[in-house]
C-alpha cells in the first residue's frame, strides 16, 4: 500500500485552497511515518518513507507480510 500526503512545504497550497476549494491536511514525513504504529508489527514485511524531488509530497510504502 502507498499512502501519500502533502507536506507543509507545498508551494501551491494557497492556490489549491483559494481557487479549487481544496483544503489540505498537511503532514510532515515523520507524522506520516507514525501511522505505522497503528498497524500490528507482525503484519508489516517492509516499509519505506520517501518524498518527491521537491519535498512537497511524502509517501509511505508498506508491504504486507
Amino acid at each position: 500500500m502507498i499512502v501519500a500526503n502533502f507536506t507543509p512545504e507545498t508551494v501551491g497550497a494557497a492556490y489549491m485552497e483559494a481557487v479549487m476549494d481544496w483544503w489540505l491536511h498537511f503532514r510532515t514525513a515523520g507524522a506520516l511515518f507514525r501511522w505505522i504504529e497503528l498497524i500490528e508489527r507482525h503484519s508489516i514485511a517492509a516499509h519505506e518513507l520517501f518524498s518527491d524531488p521537491f519535498g512537497q509530497i511524502a509517501f509511505l510504502s508498506l508491504e504486507r507480510r
